[in-house]
């Protein structure tokens, strides 16, 4: 990891920016590397089945190589209903992009199978599908192993979220991580760093007023608060019915509460009184408390 120390002058108010160059990783380094931390339960949940399949087409499609003379082919995902796969050709138009089929595949229990072919771009395929699947599938369980670049990536930003840090800039994914949490992250950061391609940078600086960081840091807790607010209130009309709904407010409390200590949080960390948040995590609370009232009225 890289770790880059400006002025740090141990006051108490000290933190850091983190950024990272995402990488694939496989799954036990990245596992271990959560556990390490105490972290396990953040682990990605999401099926690694989809970027398998598009990873082990890809890897067809380009041994194969065509030439794509200017239409980059693109892999998108089969219907919800079917779990594959599908290469295309893409040639920009006028008015719409034309889209040309060049071959797809399915997984079938344990197989990976052909779905479709275009022989016009794969004619060296014709007769050897059988050779070809049992090649697919040896290498769709291999990519099995390893989480996607996009699940390291959203994993590295739950666990900084989980610790208290704050996204502070979207373009390029710069967190803030509060100087008390910086060392649970560095522990974090280096296992990752030992078990595969994961760059992560680390930046520690003094909080001080006036200064385009304590802006920065100040003004993205503030959206961070107020976004997550709006999410729980527009979401109080579709909670369900019966145990779901109370489930689904018990959650909303649950995270009501995480909110206001993490604004209690920054401002000590920042010096200064909130009570704009304050006052709008409790207009939040309140509408929550109130259809959990009228929900028992019903009853």
């Amino acid at each position: 990891m890289s770790t880059n120390t400006i002025s740090v002058d141990g006051s108490g108010k000290d933190g850091a920016f983190a950024w990272w160059s995402p990488h694939r990783m496989e799954v036990p380094a990245l596992e271990k590397a959560l556990g390490d931390v105490g972290l396990s339960n953040l682990a990605p949940k999401s099926s690694t089945v989809p970027a398998a399949l598009k990873e082990t087409l890809n890897a067809l499609i380009s041994g194969a190589r065509i030439r794509v003379r200017g239409k980059p082919i693109s892999f998108n995902p089969l219907s919800d209903a079917v779990k594959g796969c599908e290469a295309v050709m893409r040639e920009p138009g006028n008015e719409a992009n034309v889209h040309d089929f060049v071959m797809s595949i399915v997984l079938d229990g344990a197989q990976v199978k052909i779905a479709r072919i275009n022989h016009i771009y794969m004619p060296h395929v014709r007769g050897k599908e059988a050779a070809l699947e049992n090649l697919l599938t040896n290498t769709f369980h291999d990519e099995m192993s390893w989480f996607p670049t996009s699940m390291v990536s959203s994993c590295v930003a739950r666990v900084i979220g989980t610790l208290g840090g704050v996204l502070c800039r979207e373009n390029g994914g710069v967190w803030f991580l509060p100087e008390n949490v910086i060392d649970r992250f560095e522990q974090f950061a280096d296992s990752m760093e030992s078990s595969g391609r994961v760059r992560i940078t680390l930046t520690k600086f003094p909080l001080r007023p006036g200064e385009r960081s304590y802006r920065l840091v100040a003004e993205s807790i503030q959206k961070e608060i107020r976004e997550a607010l709006l999410e729980i209130e527009e979401g109080l009309s579709q909670i369900g019915k019966g145990d779901a709904r109370a489930r689904g407010q018990k959650t909303r409390m649950a995270r009501l509460m995480e909110l206001r200590d993490k604004v209690n949080s920054y401002e000590q960390i920042l010096g200064i009184t909130m009570s704009d948040l304050h006052q709008a995590v409790e207009k939040v609370r309140d509408a929550v408390a109130a259809h959990t009232v009228l929900d028992a009225l019903a009853l």
